[in-house]
Parts: C-alpha cells; sequence; structure tokens
C-alpha cells in the first residue's frame, strides 16, 4: 500500500480541543503521514474536525425546546496540493477518478514555531471524496493550488508527543499561475477566453438497492461540474451559434456534443503541467455579463457548459 505525509507551511492559530488538554499555540508547521510514510509539501490543510448533529424536541414539559446530541460526524479534510503531487497521492487521484476507489488512513500532526509536534488528528479509512482544479484567469497573479477533499471513516484527537516536523526529501512541488491555461473545444476557437471558473469532480459511493437484498450495494461514481468560461464580445460569434444550434434549434443528441481540454501550463506557456480532457461537453446557456455603474470594460460573454467525462493526466 502507497503512503503518504505531507508538510505544509501556514499561518493558523490551533487552540486546543476538547480531547487534548494543550496550551494555545502558533502553528508553523502541519504535518499528514499516510500509512507512516511522509511525501511532499502541501499548501494547507482545512476541516478534520468531529461534530454532532443536535436534536430538538419541541413536545417537553419544559418552555423551552429541550435539545440533546445526535449521530457524531467526522468532516472531511481538504487539502491544497501542488501541481506534482508525491507518488502516493498522485495514485490515489488517478485511481479514484477510474472508478478504483482506496481508502486511506494517517494523521495529521500540528507542529509550533519550532516544529515540534503539539497535536495529533488520528483518522481511518478515508476516500477521496472531490477534487478541485483552480480557476484560469488571464489578470490572475497568486499561485493556485489543486484542492483534494478526502472524507475519513473515524477520527480521533491526540496530544502531540514533541516530535520534530521536518521537511519531506521531495519538497520541490511546481505552484501554478492563474494566467497560464489553455482551453480547447472541438470546432470552436478559444484562444480569447479570459476566464475559466474553477471545475470540480465529485466522487460518492452511491447506494444501489438489489432486488430483495437487505445489504444495499455500494457504485463509485464521479459528477463533473459544469465547463464555465468568458469571452469578449468579439470572439463570442462562434459560441453564439453553438447555442443557436444545440439549444434553440435542439440539435442536441450525443453525437453533437464536443469534447476538449484544460492545461494548466508552466510559466514559459510551454510544458502543460497538467491536463484534463473533458468528454461530452455541451453547452446549455449563453449569458451578456452585465456592466457595473460607469465601468469601463470590454463587453463579457458568460458560456455554461456541462461536461459528463474527464479524464487527469499529469507531466511526468
Amino acid at each position: 500500500m502507497h503512503a503518504l505525509a505531507i508538510v505544509c507551511l501556514a499561518g493558523l492559530t490551533a487552540t486546543a480541543s476538547a480531547q487534548v488538554q494543550v496550551r494555545s499555540f502558533a502553528s508553523r508547521a502541519y504535518l499528514l503521514e499516510l500509512d507512516g510514510e511522509k511525501a511532499g509539501l502541501i499548501q494547507s490543510v482545512e476541516g478534520g474536525n468531529v461534530s454532532a448533529e443536535v436534536i430538538e424536541e419541541p413536545v417537553s414539559a419544559d418552555y423551552f425546546v429541550k435539545k440533546h446530541i445526535g449521530y457524531v460526524k467526522y468532516n472531511e479534510f481538504i487539502l491544497a496540493a501542488g501541481f506534482d503531487p508525491p507518488a502516493p497521492i498522485r495514485g490515489w487521484i488517478e485511481a479514484s477518478l477510474s472508478m478504483n476507489y482506496m481508502r486511506k488512513s494517517g494523521e495529521l500532526k500540528a507542529a509550533d514555531f519550532k516544529r515540534d509536534g503539539r497535536t495529533i488528528r488520528e483518522f481511518k479509512d478515508a476516500l477521496i471524496t472531490g477534487i478541485t482544479f483552480p480557476a484560469g484567469d488571464g489578470a490572475g497573479k497568486e499561485p493556485a493550488f489543486l484542492s483534494i477533499k478526502f472524507s475519513p471513516e473515524y477520527v480521533r484527537y491526540k496530544q502531540g508527543d514533541g516530535s520534530k516536523v521536518e521537511n519531506p526529501v521531495d519538497m520541490n512541488q511546481k505552484s501554478w499561475h492563474p494566467s497560464d491555461y489553455r482551453l480547447t473545444i472541438d470546432g470552436l476557437d478559444c484562444s480569447k477566453v479570459t476566464k475559466i471558473e474553477s471545475l470540480t469532480v465529485d466522487l460518492r459511493n452511491v447506494l444501489q438497492p438489489v432486488g430483495e437484498q437487505r445489504n444495499i450495494q455500494g457504485k463509485p461514481q464521479a459528477k463533473v461540474s459544469h465547463l464555465v468560461f468568458y469571452v469578449p464580445a468579439d470572439a463570442a460569434a462562434p459560441f453564439q451559434d453553438w447555442h443557436q444550434d444545440f439549444v434553440i434549434n435542439g440539435n442536441n443528441q450525443q453525437e453533437q456534443e464536443k469534447s476538449g481540454s484544460i492545461s494548466y501550463l508552466d510559466r514559459n506557456r510551454k510544458k502543460a503541467l497538467l491536463t484534463l480532457t473533458l468528454r461530452n461537453i455541451g453547452i446549455f446557456n449563453l449569458s451578456e455579463v452585465p456592466d457595473a455603474n460607469n465601468e469601463d470594460k470590454p463587453k463579457q460573454f458568460k458560456i455554461e457548459c456541462y461536461v459528463e467525462r474527464l479524464e487527469m493526466k499529469l507531466a511526468d
């Protein structure tokens, strides 16, 4: 089984949880270990907390509504990773997008400014439940990252042992700038696209009852979010023609759907760090972007398309 450990540098403030009595400290590093092995730099970590449902009982002898705790919920972790994630997490992503769910276990260590481990969140049997590919924007300047969401079946808090949170050996993950992208769609000129909104793949285990069986079987399923992008008015004609034919004229059978790709490029715009191949694309909306008061900007059109399938390829 592959193993993963991820260090992320952050400027967040950690406080003691109810389960672990630890003095407040300013966390400077997080280490995520998956099956005991370290592997790569991560920009941020969110979530992974334990919460519970609050049940209300409106019918009671008291004047005020009575409340109590219901089911415990182990919330999802969200990681921000570079465009060349270490092999274990890369394999985890690729397997998940290929309908091969892989469960991973590990722990998240929070360290202080001396890199001494202070708290630990241990999790078991986590599945990737979502991957978000960042937005492309010709005016963007700040680096962007992949967002990886995974859901554990169990989380437990522990006090840190004070061991050092050291950098893994492989720390050279590639950053990406939002202005360095390329969109292609069959038969359309996308060279003047000014912005692409982020694209998300939600991965879920859909329960499917079979006959009269009491044990319900699950089937992995991926749902790709809509492809949304913007073009200036002087480049909108081909997309208006597509919208007219596909939406208004009703020529929208599967054979009329298109294929395309989004390439996330390096700073020289010559090499793709990551490429998404998009299948079964269909336009469903085209609208003018409203102008703000006294805004002196070229007219933009917003194009919205559904996407059925997505394939990911990371650079070697």
